[in-house]
């Protein structure tokens, strides 16, 4: 029942109910061969220090244990040809970081970094129409519980626009599918569950209309060492003091997100209009990542937005702007 379910809600464009546990186990395990999409399975390691690949039938509730070092997940491959694409049009994932103490990088499948997660956060992942991932993360601790998948469809309905409205998911009802659904679904922020029963067949219709404001990524990081006054690149081989981010539209920049190769320590600055006005700062204190949330900084279109190493040494800096559109 489980393989049919997951393959009628993915034709909807929906999350899967399905759970994959990834544990300290799997990143330490023996590497298995080189990802070649399109590949069916839940998800293998790689090549690499602790690297996880998901692949074509990975579920799309997924949750990570690692205890000993942080671990790396790679999305599976998001393309728009058919014969390389392993996500699916559409494809939703749920991650969640429940290490107590090690962070998760996500990479797309060629190894550039998307985001990078503190221990006990989590992130809706939506593939979209350009090859990307787009990355909402909910600031608070998620625990597997009813409020995850009506967030979760909230979030998706609002960012992407994906129609759940009645969307119709027809189960057994002597199969505890149904149950599980409904357990996992609650009303509430705009989300309403209606259950009937017609000729043994147990209906279940999820509902999901909220508004809100789209979100995007401005990514910028520079390969090799980068010292104090070095500038990172949104574009590869050009310094952002001489080819800044322009902003397109009104925009708040909402969390800072940044990753080394190495244990840093390292103070990173970003500057709006040139490099006198200073809009904010992160830092890492002898450690390989960190992220920066609850921060509202405005923007309007046409700013320009640099960042810059003001302090340390870091090695391969992978940093994130995450912004807000304001209406």
């Amino acid at each position: 029942m489980a393989k049919e379910f997951y393959q009628l809600i993915r034709s909807f464009g929906g999350l899967s109910l399905e759970y994959a546990s990834i544990q300290e186990s799997d990143f330490t395990a023996t590497a298995g061969a080189a990802y070649n999409p399109p590949e069916r399975g839940d998800f293998r390691r790689i090549a690499g220090s602790r690297q996880i690949q998901l692949l074509s039938d990975c579920p799309g509730v997924v949750e990570t244990f690692q205890t000993s070092a942080a671990g790396e997940l790679f999305l599976p491959a998001n393309t728009v040809a058919d014969n390389t694409n392993d996500a699916g049009d559409g494809r939703v994932l749920f991650i969640k970081n429940s290490s107590a103490s090690h962070s998760l990088i996500l990479k797309d499948y060629l190894g550039t970094t998307l985001w990078t997660m503190p221990f006990e956060t989590s992130v809706m992942v939506i593939g979209n129409d350009t090859n990307n991932w787009d990355f909402y993360f909910k600031a608070d601790d998620i625990n597997f519980d009813n409020s995850i998948l009506g967030w979760a469809l909230s979030k998706a309905t609002v960012q992407q626009g994906i129609e759940f409205a009645s969307t119709l998911v027809k189960v057994s009802t002597n199969d505890t599918t149904a149950d599980n659904l409904i357990n996992k679904v609650v009303e509430g922020d705009g989300i309403t569950v209606v259950e009937t029963n017609d000729g043994g067949n147990e209906t279940i219709t999820i509902n999901a209309t909220v508004e809100g404001k789209p979100r995007y990524v401005a990514q910028c990081g520079r390969d090799g060492t980068q010292g104090s006054g070095t500038y990172l690149q949104f574009f590869r081989g050009i310094n952002s003091n001489t080819s800044p981010f322009v902003v397109p539209e009104d925009s708040e920049i909402k969390a800072l997100s940044v990753s080394t190769r190495t244990n840093s320590t390292v103070t990173y600055t970003i500057y709006k209009n040139g490099t006198s006005t200073v809009v904010d700062t992160i830092s890492l204190s002898s450690a390989s990542s960190g992220i920066k949330t609850g921060i509202s900084h405005s923007l309007s279109a046409g700013d320009t937005v640099t960042v810059q190493v003001t302090s340390g040494l870091a090695v391969e800096s992978n940093f994130s702007i995450f912004l807000t559109v304001v209406d």
